[in-house]
């Protein structure tokens, strides 16, 4: 009888049938999922012959939109989802209530307002122009000036975010933001591999600030109870972490990860490898490369400002907002 409550424990110890991790997500973590369910939602009306309109799963009438039916369009808002088999170009703005799907290039005038769109080619958004939930090229995207990306607009390509553009979450292979520009850097020119564990680096804790004159080197990782300070022109194989803020110079070139419990801000023309991780907000200056194609980070925070001229390869998540500064 004292045995017996042990056997199922027993049990799992000798065939151990549950030792797997706990599932923490559903998904596996693609940018593309969203696009690959639209795909799914939208096949009744990719596979019609010869008719305009077919009933898609959840009893919304789906249409088939060519290019010279857009001249037809109503000037109110368009309720019903969109399937394109060609490139459409949109020379007014529109208002798509539903979902959009594009086999091929999008051009859309400025002041429009999509819900949801999967573009499988180029996409090229007018300035003042809306996306509600998602969007996804596979191919490069821009988004003109002073746009609002809300939800995910990612890419397979670049992405292009002209100045005054709000977005939330964005990720590419590369995001550039004001102009899209050269990389800098195709890979890191001081530590080519994808982390800095294989050297073996020490560790500074300060009990209070943490401070690096201009044109400094240092190799190791830094740990402050207060503000990190890092002057021009310093070169930082380690990563940074700061109880409040962490502020970084001009030029400076940092090899690791950025995390702060306060404020970040990063000069311009500055390198930084890993991921920027803030619990406050992120400033990025004009010039600044984070990541690099051959190794894509994240940079995550509340609020986060980009000046016209930074990219970050990779994913940008700002979870209240995010701003390309005029």
């Amino acid at each position: 009888m004292i045995a017996l409550p042990l056997i199922p424990s027993l049990t799992e110890l000798r065939r151990r049938r549950d030792a797997a991790p706990l599932p923490t997500r559903s998904d596996d973590g693609k940018i593309d999922n969203f696009a690959q369910s639209l795909r799914e939602y939208m096949e009744p009306l990719v596979n019609l012959d010869g008719e305009v309109t077919c009933p898609l799963r959840d009893g919304a009438q789906g249409r088939v939109l060519r290019m010279e039916d857009v001249p037809l369009l109503p000037g109110t808002p368009i309720e019903t989802p969109i399937y394109a088999p060609h490139s459409l170009v949109f020379p007014v703005p529109v208002c798509l209530s539903r979902e959009l799907y594009i086999r091929g290039s999008l051009t859309i005038a400025g002041g429009s307002m999509l819900r949801a769109a999967l573009i499988e080619g180029e996409a090229s958004l007018g300035e003042r122009t809306s996306v509600l939930r998602w969007i996804h090229a596979t191919g490069n995207l821009e988004a003109g000036p002073e746009s609002q990306l809300f939800g995910r607009a990612s890419a397979a390509g670049a992405i292009t975010l002209r100045h005054g553009c709000t977005f939330e979450r964005v990720q590419a292979q590369a995001v550039y933001f004001g102009t899209q520009g050269k990389l800098a850097y195709e890979n890191s020119p001081v530590w080519p591999g994808s982390s800095l564990v294989d050297l073996r680096l020490g560790r500074v804790r300060s009990n209070g600030d943490f401070y690096l004159r201009d044109s400094d080197a240092f190799q190791g990782d830094i740990v402050a109870i207060g503000c990190v300070r890092i002057e021009d022109n310093v070169l930082v194989i380690g990563s940074v972490k700061a109880r409040t803020n962490v502020e970084i110079g001009s030029g400076t070139h940092l090899e690791g990860t950025i995390v702060s419990r306060g404020r970040t801000t990063i000069g311009a023309r500055c390198y930084v490898k890993g991921p920027v991780l803030s619990e406050h907000e992120i400033t990025i200056g004009p010039g600044t490369q984070i990541g690099t194609p051959a190794c894509p980070t994240t940079v995550s925070a509340p609020h986060i400002r980009v000046a016209p001229g930074a990219v970050v390869c990779g994913a940008v998540w700002a979870r209240e907002s995010g701003q390309v500064t005029p």
